[in-house]
């Protein structure tokens, strides 16, 4: 039987665990090995299939001054006034006072907007705003999120980074450094074009910070999306991945030691077999040449 749904997934766990309708392997247990599986795989695959590629803006960020309004309903007026909320934007505030709860903020008299941390689904909490002190807000399209200086929140479903490029003439790409030596370079309280990057909680931190608007490509690895919203390519080709993946899991819930170690080892040889492939396709065609760099007189 072809495994390309979530259900047909489902249906072949069953099969090969020859359990059928079963008091303990219920479709929910069933349903809840699969989303460790995805777990699993998000953190033992790096793949192609797995990449994005996104624009990402950066803004030079626009002075709100002091914050109106009241502790946990912030006002801004900045000068020149915002016409409308775009993607991107960035208002730098001080806090007039600790806020004492989830917190809005109204800019430009624009409209309310939740602020958020971390990945955005988090609120602000009690003192998050301390008073008299700056804070960076990036709009992500829905609401504010509190950002480090010359910070931007990871886009969803984040893994890990191939690389991050200035969209110049000529493109620029930027260096990763970590953030001891991001902070310790001090390249964070410049302002100018951005040459290097770091990743720290939920965002990228450039350096020096945007003092005009830039157009940067981010090209990361990306988690798939689950199976229960939608069907992704590794399924549609490695369905073995999923298979084996969700078997060993179900024997750990089953506390069959057996079937975990031959799972376990057909799921790992999968993975070895995918990445293997993949990196021969990136790299498919002659070996590279090797040019030196020193000049033929």
């Amino acid at each position: 039987m072809a495994i390309t749904t979530y259900s047909e997934l489902q249906t072949a766990i069953q099969n090969w665990l020859r359990r059928g309708s079963d008091a303990v392997l219920t479709t929910a247990r069933i349903q809840e090995c699969i989303a460790l599986c995805e777990n699993r795989i998000a953190k033992r695959l790096t793949i192609r299939v797995m990449e994005q590629q996104i624009d990402l803006p950066l803004e030079a960020h626009v002075s709100g001054g002091t914050a109106g309004g009241s502790v946990n309903a912030l006002t801004s007026t900045p000068s020149p006034a915002q016409s409308s909320y775009a993607y991107g934007d960035r208002i730098r505030v001080t806090a007039a006072s600790n806020n004492t709860s989830a917190a809005t903020i109204n800019v430009s008299s624009l409209g309310v907007k939740n602020l958020r941390k971390g990945d955005g689904s988090v609120a602000l909490e009690a003192n998050d705003l301390i008073a008299n002190h700056q804070y960076e807000f990036f709009y992500d399209g829905t609401q504010f999120r509190l950002v480090p200086f010359g910070g931007v929140p990871l886009p969803s479903r984040y893994l890990s980074l191939r690389r991050i490029i200035l969209q110049l003439d000529p493109v620029r790409q930027l260096e990763y450094l970590t953030p001891g030596n991001f902070y310790a370079r001090y390249v964070s309280s410049q302002l100018g074009r951005p040459t290097g990057f770091t990743v720290e909680a939920e965002h990228l931190v450039f350096g020096p910070r945007m003092d005009t608007s830039y157009v940067c490509k981010l090209i990361y690895y990306r988690r798939l999306a689950a199976l229960s919203d939608a069907t992704n390519p590794l399924l549609t080709n490695h369905e073995e991945i999923y298979l084996y993946g969700s078997l060993l899991e179900a024997s750990i819930f089953l506390g069959n030691q057996a079937m975990q170690l031959q799972y376990a080892t057909l799921f790992d040889e999968a993975c070895d077999r995918i990445e293997s492939a993949d990196k021969k396709d990136r790299y498919a065609g002659p070996s590279p040449a090797v040019r030196s760099a020193v000049a033929v007189i």
